[in-house]
């Protein structure tokens, strides 16, 4: 898993300088280009949009299984962010704010989600309890009965099961529904709040640049894409990648 970033120095812009890393967790890219510069760059993604991502390009090289492990990672941290989300609207005192590394965002007083930080399941309730708080229904969520939802996710994750390319695919359209209704939902009172958070994430970062990374989901959630077109679409990121830069002959 690549990721390609421009040098910011003028002088390098003009001859398209292009540096390319492996994803880091700490989201802060410290990269040197050709001409000696020392860059620190801000990856402004957040975390359940890299994951969705890892994964689409472990299903076009052939990892089903990490692509299943890496999709469940995101819905859990997009639940994460949800919950973010709904309870910086909410706070009275700074203990209140439920923050979290995953999206790069720090505070000394963080009491509450370090209740939950390590329990998914715990997540999933508090979830499933401010949607239902917010909008006074259930939250659309993985079906447990079905092939491909929990019980998929639970066998790859849990019992080491080796899935098919067609069950990540059914598997993948299951989670980017679940973050398009929720994307829909939540768009029209919550884009303020969305803006202040990432405002809050560079504000405190250490940084010589900020840099958004060309994603599939962003495309898909504002159309009808499947998560077959997601997957066509990084594989045209790649090529693009691949014609910026000689490092990558193997990529794509």
């Amino acid at each position: 898993m690549k990721i390609s970033i421009s040098c910011p120095e003028i002088s390098c812009l003009a001859k398209q300088e292009i540096l390319i890393s492996d994803f880091v967790d700490e989201y802060i890219y410290k990269l040197n280009c050709e001409c000696g510069h020392e860059n620190k760059i801000l990856l402004k993604n957040s975390k359940h949009d890299v994951l969705f991502t890892i994964s689409l390009n472990a299903i076009h090289d052939g990892y089903f299984r990490e692509a299943i492990a890496s999709l469940s990672a995101s819905l859990e941290r997009y639940y994460e962010f949800i919950i973010h989300l709904f309870m910086s609207t909410q706070k009275t005192d700074d203990e209140c704010v439920l923050f979290d590394n995953a999206n790069n965002i720090q505070t000394d007083n963080n009491y509450y989600w370090q209740l939950m930080s390590s329990q998914s399941e715990r997540q999933l309730g508090a979830f499933i309890a401010l949607w239902a708080f917010k909008f006074g229904e259930k939250p659309k969520l993985l079906n447990p009965n079905n092939n491909y939802g929990v019980k998929l996710r639970n066998e790859v994750v849990h019992k080491g099961k080796i899935p098919t390319r067609d069950e990540c695919i059914k598997f993948g359209d299951a989670v980017l529904d679940i973050i398009r209704y929720c994307e829909n939902k939540i768009s029209n009172d919550y884009n303020r709040t969305r803006v202040d958070l990432i405002f809050e994430k560079v504000r405190k970062t250490e940084k010589d640049s900020i840099l958004t990374m060309s994603s599939a989901l962003a495309d898909a959630l504002k159309s009808e894409m499947s998560f077959w077109d997601c997957i066509e679409r990084q594989h045209q990121i790649r090529k693009i990648m691949l014609n910026q830069s000689s490092v990558l002959k193997e990529y794509v």
